[in-house]
């Protein structure tokens, strides 16, 4: 195989980052800023890993704030979206001839599993910016943009404590191919997160460079590893991590010109889907038919879609948009943008996102990025068994070495609970303890799979009644309550 497959996601994602229709990608920021990196543990590459010269965290934290403080303010960082990585640039990364990309996505639907890739583009930066700034960006653009892109890096991050055995099966069973194993290098871990570099057999584009573009991508591969190395590694917070409890709240108008409030709509549904699209999008418009569709299985479950359109703000995107819904038999309720719109749904992953909200207008399960027609049923299906907490439970259980089961609990900011009391049980008897100052409270019995309630929550926060679940090994479970 070697790299076939990832040339494939890869290609996928550009492509679709380059029609301005992601479905899930997104590219690096800039900021000029220094490093703290009080929160990761750098593991060194293969080549340098040896039991003497095994860096602590604390030398590798040393080594980051010291290579910050020597940069000072002029370091240009580089911070992903998905995938945690924070990049301490080196001069030559930070201002090239040609141009410098990151790619990263969650490829596993919130399950912890995530690719992200360094390219390089052998096209001169003016000419990128005036090409590729706008939304629109023509096939021949988008074929020049594909032939001079040459993978810089491409790495894989993993949570839960699993490892390169669980990235093959995830890459077997979801893509139908094989991942050599032996090609993964470990460079970080951050938390119960690892990080490994795919080491690409060949550098597809290289021989489309120009002379001047090989020197440069010459040059910054063989600075590669160290800017791996130096790279300041977090663990990325999963989609239902990022919108748990969020509250949804609006008045607007739909596309009849008729006010709607939010409460009035999520209040006769179990589950409303919020589908943000665009008329730029060209995923968005392909999947109008099938929203349409299964609008109408959602019926019998007491459960509905609503589009938002992120552009019909516009006089001119708002009748096209009006257009592409009549054209597409689309009968159920579109609403125009309002204030503050973009600060609740976070669009920075890709066109369309669908959100899914309670009766309360509460965020219940992880967004779907991208037009999945074909997960969109099965997902609302998931969180009515739970109320949303099903998904929820998912993510929020990560395996642990310390031989106990750690419940852990939050409210919707991530903030900890002290004070509240926990059940934990089996079929027929039960342990109770209360949260420390930092919301935690373990327990040390053998593993297996167990029943967790909270009993009671202190004084500022809503009851919580629901029933989880620990994994069958020792495990941190975290668990959201809401403020009152």
């Amino acid at each position: 195989m070697k790299n076939k497959i990832f040339n494939r996601i890869i290609v996928c994602i550009m492509i679709v980052c380059l029609a301005a229709c992601t479905i899930g990608c997104s590219s690096v920021t800039y900021n000029v800023t220094t490093s703290d990196a009080d929160d990761t543990q750098n593991v060194e590459t293969q080549e340098d890993q040896s039991s003497d010269d095994e860096l602590s965290e604390d030398q590798n934290e040393e080594e980051n704030k010291a290579l910050a403080d020597d940069q000072g303010n002029t370091v240009e960082d580089m911070e992903t979206d998905n995938i945690g990585i924070t990049f301490h640039l080196p001069e030559q990364y930070a201002n090239p001839i040609g141009v410098i990309n990151f790619y990263d996505m969650d490829l596993s639907d919130d399950d912890g599993i995530y690719i992200g890739e360094m390219d390089y583009i052998g096209i001169p930066k003016d000419e990128y910016e005036e090409i590729f700034a706008g939304g629109d960006v023509s096939d021949e653009d988008s074929k020049r943009y594909n032939d001079n892109a040459v993978a810089l890096a491409v790495i894989l991050a993993i949570t839960r404590d699993r490892g390169p055995a669980d990235i093959v099966e995830f890459f077997k069973e979801d893509y139908g191919e094989d991942v050599d194993e032996d090609e993964m290098v470990l460079i970080a871990q951050a938390d119960d997160c690892h990080f490994y570099q795919y080491m690409l057999e060949d550098q597809s584009n290289y021989d489309n460079l120009g002379d001047e573009f090989k020197a440069e991508y010459d040059e910054l591969f063989s600075l590669k590893d160290d800017l791996l190395k130096n790279a300041t590694y977090t663990k990325p917070s999963s989609l239902f991590d990022r919108v748990a409890g969020q509250k949804v709240s609006f008045t607007t108008t739909d596309f009849d010109g008729n006010t709607v409030n939010s409460e009035d709509i999520f209040a006769q549904n179990e589950i409303t889907m919020i589908n943000v699209w665009a008329t730029w999008c060209g995923w968005c418009i392909k999947e109008l038919p099938d929203l349409e569709k299964i609008n109408k299985n959602l019926a019998s479950k007491n459960c509905a879609i609503i589009g938002l359109c992120g552009d019909a703000d516009d006089p001119a995107a708002f009748k096209d948009a009006q257009e592409l819904l009549k054209e597409n038999g689309v009968t159920y309720l579109n609403i125009k943008p309002y204030d503050g719109w973009e600060d609740v749904f976070d669009m920075t992953n890709g066109w369309p996102t669908s959100f899914f909200v309670d009766k309360n207008g509460e965020m219940i399960a992880a967004p779907i990025i991208g037009a999945a027609p074909d997960r969109y049923e099965e997902h609302i299906d998931e969180a009515l068994k739970g109320n949303g907490e099903a998904t929820a439970e998912k993510n929020t259980s990560y395996k642990n070495s310390d031989n106990l089961y750690r419940i852990k609990v939050v409210d919707e900011t991530s903030d900890p609970v002290p004070g509240a009391m926990v059940q934990f049980c089996t079929d027929d008897t039960c342990k109770m303890a209360e949260t420390d100052s930092d919301g935690t409270v373990t327990f040390d019995d053998p593993e297996g799979v167990y029943t967790v309630h909270i009993l009671k929550v202190p004084k500022g926060y809503k009851e919580n009644k629901t029933e989880y679940k620990t994994e069958d090994y020792y495990s941190d479970l975290v668990i959201v309550v809401d403020k009152e």
